[in-house]
């Protein structure tokens, strides 16, 4: 896609005058919210698998009307159903692939892909700034991952990839310096 200097302007404008520091904030928010909603239905999403897409329901293809008329359980396990395709669709990680409720930093076809890296790009105005940042953030994890126990492997694998992307970003760094 290529965008013309109108465009450009109107995007960098976009990028500029946006409260990233806000936006970081509400994509945590959600993503957390997300992730303790899809633990919290676990069960009801394999009762949608096992009695309701077993049956032929798609979760896209119902009715209001075909929504009311199912059971209070039937109910819950369509909610269930929509959760995990909002999060896949968000970008992450459900029981289609991915560690639940985490995001995936694969491809470049997700919500979460795209909006944690304009994040970084428009909060971090320097390579060294972006690598301090990620680091207090891998900490934040590891102690959350120290305090909240019933969730600590979710905080230990988040660390795990903000470890990688650490990595990955000194690898860079170096590279460029020697070239």
């Amino acid at each position: 896609m290529r965008l013309d200097s109108g465009q450009l302007d109107l995007l960098l404008r976009l990028v500029e005058e946006t409260p990233w520091g806000d936006i970081e904030g509400a994509m945590e928010s959600c993503e957390a919210a997300l992730r303790r909603a899809l633990e919290a239905t676990r069960a009801d999403f394999e009762y949608w698998q096992e009695n309701c897409e077993a049956a032929g329901l798609d979760e896209f293809s119902l009715e209001p009307s075909e929504i009311d008329g199912l059971s209070e359980e039937s109910q819950r396990a369509y909610f269930a159903r929509l959760l995990r395709s909002a999060a896949l669709h968000y970008g992450l990680g459900t029981e289609f692939g991915g560690e639940l409720g985490v995001p995936q930093h694969s491809g470049r076809d997700t919500l979460a892909v795209l909006l944690h890296e304009l994040v970084d790009i428009a909060s971090h105005p320097t390579r060294d700034d972006l690598i301090r940042r990620s680091i207090e953030e891998l900490k934040r994890s590891l102690d959350a991952a120290d305090r909240d126990r019933q969730h600590r492997p979710w905080y230990l694998t988040k660390a795990e990839a903000q470890a990688r992307q650490i990595a990955d970003m000194i690898r860079l760094v170096a590279t460029e310096e020697r070239a």
